[in-house]
């Protein structure tokens, strides 16, 4: 299955199966981790086969600057990529996971160094929350035993029962991050055997 954006300006061969369109203008939505009104772009995930627009989703850039804002184990300030949510025609056909290697790509281009996140929730699909799908992908909760309980539930492949699938807060972890500087790295190894103590 091909998917490609016009985000991306490499020649296309053939016409690819699913392409993806970003709107020209941001809108605003609430986001309940800042507490105010955030600016996302919308991305519509066209069929090119079934001729209709299969998968949205909403997503943008957002600078976190207050310590409450416990999105990423790191402190602010720090910019992320917030998906606001994502909906499809139907589950299973890989829209979702599409998305999500978009906001991905999205956010090294916005300057939030790959960081993305989320809150997911089970309000627009009560029996079905989508916090396993976006664990099996990456995503991590700041609260270590319900990535315990996460990774359990995946692992008997059964759905995660209500009480833990209300709004949580979940980020993808960083790839790769940063790499070390060799020129830095042996200035401050050798500041650290000249002054510490043996």
């Amino acid at each position: 299955m091909k998917t490609q954006s016009i985000l991306f300006s490499k020649p296309v061969r053939e016409i690819p199966q699913r392409i993806i369109f970003r709107s020209p203008k941001t809108s605003r939505v609430y986001d309940d981790v800042n507490g105010c009104k955030t600016y996302v772009y919308t991305y519509n995930m066209y069929d090119t086969q079934a001729k209709e627009v299969v998968a949205t989703m909403k997503a943008g850039p957002v600078l976190y600057q207050n310590k409450d804002w416990e999105i990423y184990p790191i402190k602010p300030p720090y910019k992320s990529y917030y998906i606001s949510f994502i909906e499809s025609v139907d589950s299973g056909l890989g829209y979702g996971t599409d998305f999500i290697k978009l906001a991905e790509a999205e956010s090294k281009k916005s300057d939030c160094n790959g960081r993305v996140h989320l809150i997911a929730s089970r309000t627009y699909s009560p029996r079905r929350p989508p916090h396993l799908f976006y664990r099996k992908l990456g995503f991590e909760s700041i609260s270590k035993s319900l990535n315990d309980t996460m990774d359990f539930y995946i692992s008997i492949g059964k759905q995660l029962p209500w009480e833990y699938a209300d709004n949580v807060e979940m980020y993808l972890p960083v790839k790769g991050g940063k790499k070390n500087n060799p020129i830095f790295s042996s200035i401050l190894n050798f500041f650290k055997e000249k002054f510490t103590k043996s």
